[in-house]
Protein backbone atom coordinates (compact mmCIF):
# COMPACT_ATOMS: atom_id res chain seq x y z
CA UNK A 1 0.00 0.00 0.00
CA UNK A 2 1.74 3.13 -0.92
CA UNK A 3 1.40 6.57 0.97
CA UNK A 4 -0.02 9.93 -0.34
CA UNK A 5 2.84 11.99 -1.51
CA UNK A 6 2.71 15.35 1.07
CA UNK A 7 4.31 18.41 -0.33
CA UNK A 8 5.39 20.99 1.70
CA UNK A 9 6.38 24.50 0.84
CA UNK A 10 9.24 26.21 2.93
CA UNK A 11 9.58 30.28 2.97
CA UNK A 12 13.16 30.92 4.74
CA UNK A 13 13.63 34.32 6.07
CA UNK A 14 16.53 35.75 7.05
CA UNK A 15 17.32 37.05 10.53
CA UNK A 16 17.85 40.41 9.25
CA UNK A 17 14.68 40.73 6.99
CA UNK A 18 12.56 39.60 9.91
CA UNK A 19 13.67 42.35 11.83
CA UNK A 20 13.07 44.84 8.92
CA UNK A 21 9.87 43.64 9.03
CA UNK A 22 9.14 43.68 12.67
CA UNK A 23 10.21 47.18 12.71
CA UNK A 24 8.54 48.72 9.35
CA UNK A 25 5.60 50.50 11.26
CA UNK A 26 8.27 52.59 12.82
CA UNK A 27 9.37 53.76 9.40
CA UNK A 28 8.70 57.38 8.06
CA UNK A 29 7.38 55.97 4.82
CA UNK A 30 5.49 53.07 6.77
CA UNK A 31 2.42 51.55 4.20
CA UNK A 32 -0.80 50.78 6.36
CA UNK A 33 -2.47 47.11 5.90
CA UNK A 34 -4.61 47.00 3.15
CA UNK A 35 -7.27 45.69 5.19
CA UNK A 36 -9.31 49.10 4.57
CA UNK A 37 -8.84 48.89 0.72
CA UNK A 38 -10.06 44.92 1.10
CA UNK A 39 -13.03 46.43 2.78
CA UNK A 40 -14.13 49.07 0.50
CA UNK A 41 -13.93 47.13 -2.44
CA UNK A 42 -16.02 44.38 -0.79
CA UNK A 43 -18.68 47.28 0.27
CA UNK A 44 -18.58 48.46 -3.69
CA UNK A 45 -19.04 44.87 -4.94
CA UNK A 46 -21.92 44.40 -2.17
CA UNK A 47 -23.54 47.27 -3.79
CA UNK A 48 -23.39 46.60 -7.32
CA UNK A 49 -24.51 42.98 -7.01
CA UNK A 50 -27.19 44.75 -4.65
CA UNK A 51 -28.17 47.40 -7.43
CA UNK A 52 -27.81 44.97 -9.98
CA UNK A 53 -29.63 41.67 -8.91
CA UNK A 54 -32.14 42.96 -6.18
CA UNK A 55 -33.65 45.61 -7.73
CA UNK A 56 -36.54 45.81 -5.43
CA UNK A 57 -34.51 45.41 -2.67
CA UNK A 58 -33.30 48.66 -3.80
CA UNK A 59 -36.12 50.29 -4.59
CA UNK A 60 -37.86 49.65 -0.88
CA UNK A 61 -34.61 51.21 0.99
CA UNK A 62 -34.87 54.26 -1.16
CA UNK A 63 -38.49 54.40 -0.26
CA UNK A 64 -38.36 53.51 3.32
CA UNK A 65 -35.31 56.47 3.16
CA UNK A 66 -38.02 58.64 1.53
CA UNK A 67 -40.31 58.04 3.93
CA UNK A 68 -38.20 58.56 6.94
CA UNK A 69 -36.82 62.06 5.28
CA UNK A 70 -40.86 62.60 5.33
CA UNK A 71 -41.38 61.88 9.06
CA UNK A 72 -38.02 63.78 10.18
CA UNK A 73 -39.70 67.02 8.13
CA UNK A 74 -43.17 66.40 9.92
CA UNK A 75 -41.54 65.77 13.34
CA UNK A 76 -39.70 69.11 12.51
CA UNK A 77 -42.68 70.68 11.75
CA UNK A 78 -44.26 70.22 15.20
CA UNK A 79 -44.58 72.72 17.85
CA UNK A 80 -41.18 72.96 20.25
CA UNK A 81 -43.43 72.11 23.20
CA UNK A 82 -45.03 69.26 21.19
CA UNK A 83 -41.17 68.20 19.42
CA UNK A 84 -40.08 68.29 23.56
CA UNK A 85 -43.27 66.02 24.20
CA UNK A 86 -42.16 63.42 22.00
CA UNK A 87 -38.56 63.49 23.02
CA UNK A 88 -39.73 62.56 26.49
CA UNK A 89 -41.55 59.65 25.12
CA UNK A 90 -38.61 58.60 23.09
CA UNK A 91 -36.20 58.69 26.10
CA UNK A 92 -38.62 56.64 28.08
CA UNK A 93 -38.88 53.91 25.70
CA UNK A 94 -35.20 53.92 24.89
CA UNK A 95 -34.78 52.04 28.76
CA UNK A 96 -36.63 49.11 27.37
CA UNK A 97 -33.96 48.27 24.08
CA UNK A 98 -32.86 44.86 24.67
CA UNK A 99 -35.89 44.18 27.16
CA UNK A 100 -38.27 41.33 25.69
CA UNK A 101 -40.90 43.80 25.87
CA UNK A 102 -43.37 44.54 22.80
CA UNK A 103 -44.71 48.45 22.88
CA UNK A 104 -44.22 49.87 26.14
CA UNK A 105 -47.05 51.77 26.76
CA UNK A 106 -45.80 55.04 28.38
CA UNK A 107 -48.18 56.90 31.12
CA UNK A 108 -49.28 59.98 28.86
CA UNK A 109 -48.97 62.12 31.71
CA UNK A 110 -45.32 61.16 31.90
CA UNK A 111 -44.43 62.49 29.09
CA UNK A 112 -47.19 65.08 27.27
CA UNK A 113 -47.49 68.55 28.37
CA UNK A 114 -51.19 68.32 27.68
CA UNK A 115 -54.13 66.58 26.19
CA UNK A 116 -53.99 68.54 22.93
CA UNK A 117 -50.05 67.27 22.70
CA UNK A 118 -51.08 63.27 22.68
CA UNK A 119 -53.89 64.38 20.21
CA UNK A 120 -51.73 66.07 18.15
CA UNK A 121 -48.55 63.50 18.08
CA UNK A 122 -51.68 60.60 17.68
CA UNK A 123 -53.69 62.52 14.28
CA UNK A 124 -50.29 62.99 12.42
CA UNK A 125 -49.64 59.55 13.10
CA UNK A 126 -46.52 59.25 15.29
CA UNK A 127 -47.97 57.32 18.48
CA UNK A 128 -50.95 55.16 18.93
CA UNK A 129 -53.04 55.76 22.21
CA UNK A 130 -53.42 52.19 23.98
CA UNK A 131 -55.67 52.96 26.96
CA UNK A 132 -57.59 56.08 28.28
CA UNK A 133 -57.92 59.40 27.02
CA UNK A 134 -55.96 62.64 27.52
CA UNK A 135 -53.38 62.60 30.42
CA UNK A 136 -55.01 59.47 31.63
CA UNK A 137 -53.96 56.93 28.83
CA UNK A 138 -51.30 55.09 28.13
CA UNK A 139 -49.23 55.80 24.77
CA UNK A 140 -46.52 54.08 22.41
CA UNK A 141 -44.21 54.69 19.65
CA UNK A 142 -46.40 53.55 16.31
CA UNK A 143 -44.32 51.42 14.51
CA UNK A 144 -40.30 50.79 13.99
CA UNK A 145 -40.01 52.99 11.27
CA UNK A 146 -41.80 55.86 13.31
CA UNK A 147 -39.58 55.17 16.50
CA UNK A 148 -36.23 55.05 13.97
CA UNK A 149 -37.03 58.47 12.96
CA UNK A 150 -37.92 59.79 16.28
CA UNK A 151 -35.00 57.84 17.68
CA UNK A 152 -32.73 59.96 15.34
CA UNK A 153 -34.09 63.27 15.72
CA UNK A 154 -33.90 62.81 19.47
CA UNK A 155 -30.65 61.02 19.95
CA UNK A 156 -29.24 61.67 16.58
CA UNK A 157 -27.99 59.51 13.38
CA UNK A 158 -25.02 58.08 15.21
CA UNK A 159 -26.21 56.82 18.49
CA UNK A 160 -30.04 55.82 17.43
CA UNK A 161 -30.72 53.49 20.16
CA UNK A 162 -34.49 52.37 18.00
CA UNK A 163 -32.71 51.97 15.09
CA UNK A 164 -33.64 48.11 14.21
CA UNK A 165 -35.01 47.47 17.85
CA UNK A 166 -37.38 44.82 18.11
CA UNK A 167 -39.78 46.67 20.93
CA UNK A 168 -41.50 48.28 18.35
CA UNK A 169 -44.19 46.47 16.08
CA UNK A 170 -43.31 46.41 12.34
CA UNK A 171 -45.25 48.73 10.09
CA UNK A 172 -47.20 45.92 8.33
CA UNK A 173 -48.78 45.11 11.29
CA UNK A 174 -49.79 48.14 12.85
CA UNK A 175 -53.58 49.01 11.55
CA UNK A 176 -54.40 45.44 10.68
CA UNK A 177 -54.12 44.10 14.74
CA UNK A 178 -54.34 46.89 16.61
CA UNK A 179 -57.24 49.26 17.61
CA UNK A 180 -57.51 51.84 19.40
Amino acid sequence: MSQPAVHFCVVAYSVSSLAELHNLPDQPSYVPPLFWFERVVHLVIAEYLRRAFAVDLSHSIEERRKQKQDLLSLIKSLHEGTRNSLRRLAEWTRQWVGFAVINPMAPNKLWADSPETVEVLRGVGLIRVANGVGLDGSSYLKNRQVGEAVGEFVFGVASNPLRDCEILLPSDVEETHFQE
